[in-house]
């Protein structure tokens, strides 16, 4: 069965998924995120993101707000790409 969700056409996606950089819990959820809806994996990703910034501030600590920005620039890359 071939990937109708291929990473080929979409470089910004690859270059993620090779960046040495990205943890191997963040590399995993977007290589199971690009097997699934984009629609549902993004609004999936943008709760998971407000429940950790709550879990920070319960924890007396600012959330991530410039990360979460950063992170819905790329979600929307990831929908118009899929």
């Amino acid at each position: 069965m071939q990937d109708t969700h291929s990473l080929e056409r979409h470089a910004p996606l690859d270059q993620a998924l090779q960046d040495a950089s990205l943890s191997f819990w963040l590399r995993g959820a977007l290589a199971t995120a690009l097997r699934r809806d984009p629609s549902d994996a993004a609004s999936d990703a943008r709760r998971l993101a407000a429940l950790l910034d709550e879990h920070l501030e319960t924890l007396g600590r600012a959330p991530s707000t410039p990360a979460a920005r950063d992170f819905d620039d790329f979600a929307e890359t990831v929908r118009l790409a899929l």
